[in-house]
C-alpha cells in the first residue's frame, strides 16, 4: 500500500491479502501510525465483500506491504 493509501484506511475497511485473494475486515491499528502514513501491520478478521464473518473466522495480523483496497467488481 502506498503512503497515501494508508493514511485513507479506516476500522472496518475491507482489504486484500494479496498472497491469497482472502479479504478481511480491518479490526485494529495504531491510530498515530495510520495518521502518518507508517502503519505496517494491522489486525483484521476474514470475511466476505459485504465485509460480513462467521464464528470461524480467526483475527489475524496481516501486513500492510502484501495487502490491497478492496475494490467491488
Amino acid at each position: 500500500m502506498t503512503n497515501q493509501e494508508i493514511k485513507a484506511i479506516k476500522m472496518g475497511t475491507i482489504l486484500t491479502w494479496n498472497p491469497t485473494g482472502e479479504l478481511f475486515r480491518i479490526t485494529g491499528f495504531n491510530e498515530f501510525k495510520i495518521k502518518e502514513g507508517t502503519e505496517v501491520k494491522v489486525s483484521g478478521i476474514e470475511c466476505d465483500e459485504d465485509a460480513r464473518y462467521s464464528s470461524g473466522s480467526m483475527p489475524s495480523v496481516y501486513n500492510l506491504s502484501k495487502s490491497s483496497l478492496y475494490v467491488a467488481q
